[in-house]
């Protein structure tokens, strides 16, 4: 059994503050030991994630983008090339409920052709019930509105998370897709710059009281930004 010190407990230590600070010490080791870079290297810890991601749409927009991006998300080391998005929507019964939640959207689907199938869903609904025929519910896309995204599996950031994550016997070696939404589309979609996800942690342990993630993972999170490239 672990030992209750094997593991850091507390709030955001899964998402996003454990991976982040793997990935800022990975950075460190790099430029500690002197290592040459080919290029340049910008590491970014920006707010707004959770709500629409405004941070690191500012850093697109002011010209921050690149030949490939890791967004540290607790992906347990595996190298993910696609998300899912999620729209914040809010349903208004008149005088009497309110009722808010996220719609999901598929790896490649269009969020203005996702935003009208709830629309029409609801309205649908609507008609089926003398009061809210003549009161309809109304629709409001607000908060975060992710998008999905996508990255090419042959696309050199990700053939070299993979073989820097391999070497070490950290991961690597599963690429896979993830159902929620992130600032990667962002970089993706707006900054034309392939990412990926990548970081220690299970994302299912997020956003709870009890959060927590191995130190031990927390260190090989931080192995693949050591290695040479």
């Amino acid at each position: 059994m672990a030992r209750k010190w094997e593991r850091v407990h507390g709030r955001g230590v899964v998402d996003m503050k454990g991976p982040l600070v793997a990935g800022l010490a990975g950075v460190r080791a790099v430029l500690g030991g002197g290592a040459s870079l080919r290029g340049s290297l910008l590491f970014q810890s920006v707010i707004g994630e959770e709500d629409g991601g405004l941070g690191t749409l500012a850093s697109v927009l002011r010209g921050h983008v690149g030949d490939g991006a890791i967004v540290l998300e607790p992906t347990g080391l595996s190298v993910a090339t696609a998300q899912a998005g999620a729209l914040n929507f809010r349903l208004t019964v008149p005088e009497s409920i309110r009722a808010e939640g996220r719609f999901g959207v598929g790896v490649r689907e269009d969020v203005t052709a996702a935003r009208r199938a709830l629309e029409a869903r609801v309205a649908a609904c609507c008609t089926r019930d003398d009061f809210l025929r003549e009161n309809p519910v109304r629709v409001e896309w607000w908060g975060g509105q992710f998008a999905p995204c996508e990255t090419r599996q042959d696309a050199a950031i990700v053939q070299v998370a993979r073989g820097v994550g391999r070497d070490p016997g950290v991961g690597g070696e599963d690429v896979v897709g993830v159902p929620y939404g992130s600032d990667l589309r962002h970089l993706v979609n707006a900054g034309a710059t392939p990412g990926i996800l990548f970081g220690p942690g299970d994302v299912t342990e997020a956003h709870r009281e009890n959060e927590s993630v191995g130190v031990g993972e927390l260190v090989e999170g931080s192995a693949p930004w050591r290695s040479p490239c």
